[in-house]
Formats: structure tokens, sequence, C-alpha cells
């Protein structure tokens, strides 16, 4: 499922959202990504039942021209990712710059003038930023909770020494 985000991404903002992937089990335990993960997985496999297009399974296009029904398939892609980065205030940024150039690469597809290759490059690239720095997020996360639990820590032996 994590390869459709990715094709979401990369092929229809078709990629790699599995840019998302990897964190450790105790930031997950406290963080509310990984829901938000399988809820953009979820949401990207309702877009593929509702228009019919599967950018995992496209196969006699035109590296130049779109498949019947990508465009609502996209928007509702675009939806999806834009409901998830709400789970990613910091990275809202590189998610809207990743559906602009989805944007502006797809109607340069449908225009002829790049191929979906390219566009599928340019759009992995902008993936692997994401998952980078989604990565610096849940470190630095889980950073501040070790340093939160340490003071807890020294509170709580701090009071023992009223008894």
């Amino acid at each position: 499922m994590q390869r459709l985000i990715g094709l979401l991404l990369v092929a229809c903002l078709a990629g790699g959202v599995s840019s998302c992937a990897t964190q450790g089990s105790a930031s997950k335990s406290q963080s509310p990504l990984p829901a938000a993960r399988q809820q953009l997985v979820t949401d990207l496999s309702q877009c593929t039942k509702t228009f019919g297009y599967d950018p995992n399974n496209l196969t006699g296009m035109a590296e130049n021209q779109l498949a019947p029904r990508e465009i609502e398939w996209r928007q509702c892609g675009y939806d999806a990712v834009r409901r998830y980065a709400r789970s990613q205030p910091t990275l809202t940024g590189l998610y809207d710059q990743l559906i602009n150039e989805d944007i502006t690469m797809t109607n340069a597809v449908q225009a002829g003038t790049i191929t979906r290759s390219q566009r599928r490059q340019r759009i992995e690239a902008l993936i692997s930023e994401l998952k980078s720095a989604e990565e610096r997020q849940v470190q630095v996360t889980a950073i501040k909770q070790e340093e939160q639990m340490e003071r807890v820590r020294q509170v709580v032996e701090g009071m023992r020494g009223l008894r």
C-alpha cells in the first residue's frame, strides 16, 4: 500500500509517499503520524476505486498523454495529501510544493511538452526530500520526548527527598 502512496505522488502525485515510511516505535505510539499515514493510504485507494484510475497499473498509455480520469484521480489525491499534510504542519510548504509542481507538470504532460517519466522523476525527488524532512522531524520529536522524560525523572527524584 505504501507503494500506492508512492505512485500517487509519482504517477499521479504518484511515486512514493512511502516517503513517510519509517519511524521509531517510541514515537509511533505517541504520534498521530501512523494513523495519518494509514488514512492517506485508505484515501488514495478510495480515489482509485472512485475514478477507476490506478497509477500502478498503466499500460498502453503514451508518455505524453494523460489516462482517462487521471485528472480527477489526481485532484482526489491532492485532497488526500493535503489532509495528510495537516498531521505535519511544519512540512506543509513541501507538500504544497509537491502538489503545485505535480499540477504544473501534469498540465505539461497533457500539452505534450514533457513525458510521464520526466514528471515521475521530479516527483520522486520531491518525495525523497519529504521523506528526509519527516524522518528529521520524527528524530527531533523523539529527542524532545526523551528530554521531557528526563525532566520528569529529575522532579520525581527531587520529590523523593521530601519524605
